[in-house]
């Protein structure tokens, strides 16, 4: 495990486990143990896409995860709540 990344600029490329299912998840492999890259912050405004958008305060920070889908090879995403870094529900690891 390692500790953020002192600058929010630099999450992008950062690899996390997390510690809770992620609540925007339409593939449902980001659960709860799962390894994944965060791709981008973004404010829940900028993620509608049509009638559809994240939960909650739309001047919100997210988090944009991305993960090689074991079963089809695809990428896929979801995304979490920036927040969860502060509660510990996103764990960073350390670099290879």
């Amino acid at each position: 495990m390692a500790d953020a990344p002192r600058f929010k600029k630099d999450y992008p490329g950062k690899q996390i486990t997390l510690r809770q299912d992620a609540p925007e998840d339409r593939c449902g492999l980001f659960i709860a143990g799962a390894t994944a890259r965060i791709d981008r912050r973004v404010k829940a405004r900028d993620t509608m896409l049509g009638p559809w958008s994240l939960p909650g305060d739309q001047d919100a920070w997210w988090l944009r995860l991305n993960l090689r889908c074991p079963h089809c090879g695809h990428t896929h995403e979801a995304f979490v709540p920036e927040a969860w870094i502060a509660q510990g529900l996103i764990v960073f690891l350390d670099e290879e």
